[in-house]
C-alpha cells in the first residue's frame, strides 16, 4: 500500500529492536566512560624535620604553633636525627619476630648525644619554627659542669631562654634530683601532657625528666609576653620543652 501524504511510515518491528539495542549499548558505554577508576594509593607527604607546628596533648596555647603532643611527637621522631644526606641502600632481612628495647643510659664522662642536641642547629631551628617564632641572635658556648650540659638561646633585646640537661646514674638518683628542683625552683603545678613527668615553676619555666636525665627550660629571663605571635612566657616554655622532647631520642 502507498503511504498517505504527510503521514510518517510506521517503523517495522526489526527497526524498533535495532534502535533499542543501539540505545542500550550507548548507555552502557557512557556509564563505563564516567565510572570512577581505581588507581594506586597516593601517600601523604612526609612530615617536615623536627619542627612544628609544635607538639603535645596539651591544649593549644600558641595559635598556629602548638598541636597535640601524641601527634606531633610522632612527626618529630620520624624526622629528627637525619643529617639530610642520601640514605645508604639497605638489605631486607627475612621476616621474623623482632623486639626493640629502649635502654636508659646512665651518666658518662662526656655529655650524651641527646643532651648535646639541645644546643645544636637542628633544635635551634625547630624551636624557632615550633615554639618561639623568633630567630636567636646567638647561642652561648655549651658548658659541661657537674654532669649538666647547658647553653642559652639569646634573643633581640638581651632576653634569653636557658636550656640545661642534668645526667644521672639511675632512676632513684633522677627522682631525687627532679624532686629537689621542685623545691629549689618553686613548683607551681604539674604538667601532665608532655609525655613524661614534668612541672612548671612560678616564673613559667619547665622541668621535665626522661630516663636518667632532667631537662630544664628556664624562661625567667624572658619578658612576660614573648614570641611571634606573642604568648605568655610559660606557654613558650611548654612549647620549647615539647619540641625538644619530640627530638630527644635515645635519652
Amino acid at each position: 500500500m502507498c503511504a498517505h501524504a504527510g503521514v510518517a511510515p510506521i517503523p517495522s518491528a526489526v527497526a524498533v529492536a535495532a534502535t533499542a539495542a543501539s540505545a542500550k549499548t550507548t548507555s552502557r558505554r557512557t556509564r563505563e566512560r564516567y565510572r570512577p577508576r581505581s588507581g594506586p594509593a597516593v601517600s601523604a607527604p612526609a612530615p617536615d624535620r623536627c619542627r612544628g607546628p609544635g607538639i603535645g596533648t596539651i591544649a593549644p596555647v600558641r595559635t598556629g604553633l602548638l598541636v597535640p603532643v601524641s601527634i606531633a611527637s610522632m612527626l618529630l621522631l620520624a624526622a629528627c636525627g637525619s643529617s639530610g644526606k642520601s640514605a645508604a641502600p639497605t638489605t631486607t632481612a627475612p621476616a621474623g619476630p623482632t623486639t626493640t628495647v629502649h635502654v636508659a643510659q646512665p651518666v658518662g664522662a662526656k655529655p650524651s648525644k641527646s643532651a648535646q642536641m639541645i644546643c645544636e642547629k637542628e633544635a635551634i631551628d625547630a624551636i624557632e619554627a615550633s615554639a618561639t617564632g623568633v630567630k636567636t641572635t646567638s647561642i652561648t658556648t655549651p658548658t659541661w659542669n657537674d654532669h649538666v650540659y647547658a647553653c642559652d638561646y639569646m634573643y633581640p633585646g638581651g632576653v634569653k631562654i636557658g636550656l640545661s640537661v642534668k645526667e644521672l646514674s639511675d632512676a632513684a638518683e633522677t627522682t631525687a634530683y627532679f624532686d629537689s628542683l621542685a623545691t629549689k625552683l618553686g613548683k607551681a603545678k604539674d604538667v601532665s601532657d608532655l609525655g613524661q613527668p614534668a612541672f612548671q615553676t612560678h616564673d613559667g619555666s619547665i622541668v621535665i625528666r626522661k630516663d636518667y636525665k632532667v631537662l630544664t627550660v628556664d624562661v625567667s629571663k624572658l619578658p612576660g609576653q614573648f614570641g611571634v605571635p606573642v604568648a605568655p612566657r610559660g606557654d613558650v616554655a611548654i612549647n620549647v620543652a615539647s619540641t625538644l622532647m619530640g627530638c630527644w631520642t635515645g635519652a
